[in-house]
């Protein structure tokens, strides 16, 4: 499964494993994943899962602000990867294909791309 960390804004430092085959963040309570930024829209991003649980995908649900994937904003559905940056409204979070029993391990494992042996993680976690 994948999950996710939250490396900068008003939940800043938060993980979540991303369980679902569809996986909805936003500020609602509704979603799975539950974003306390007064500028994500209240259904904002979906994290889809193949059946095979082997190949993840993100589309932005028409949220007010939008959504940007690795500096691009993100216009339609499109392949997500492990260590994609993606910004929601104040928040960036980045995106792993494996699951951590913690933060703390989340956060040691999600290094910048090419940063494999260094100590500086994402964010400064």
């Amino acid at each position: 499964m994948g999950s996710i960390l939250v490396t900068d804004g008003p939940e800043s430092g938060k993980y979540f494993p991303v369980l679902e085959r569809s996986t909805t963040i936003g500020r609602s309570e509704q979603c799975t994943i539950q974003l306390l930024d007064p500028s994500v829209s209240s259904r904002h991003l979906q994290i889809n899962r193949d059946e095979a649980g082997t190949a993840y995908s993100v589309a932005d649900m028409g949220s007010t602000n939008g959504s940007i994937v690795n500096g691009m904003p993100l216009l339609m559905e499109s392949p997500l990867r492990y260590g994609d940056v993606l910004v929601i409204g104040n928040t960036r979070v980045v995106f792993s294909t494996q699951e951590f029993p913690d933060r703390e391990t989340a956060a040691s494992h999600m290094k910048r791309p090419g940063e494999g042996d260094k100590s500086t993680m994402i964010g400064g976690l």
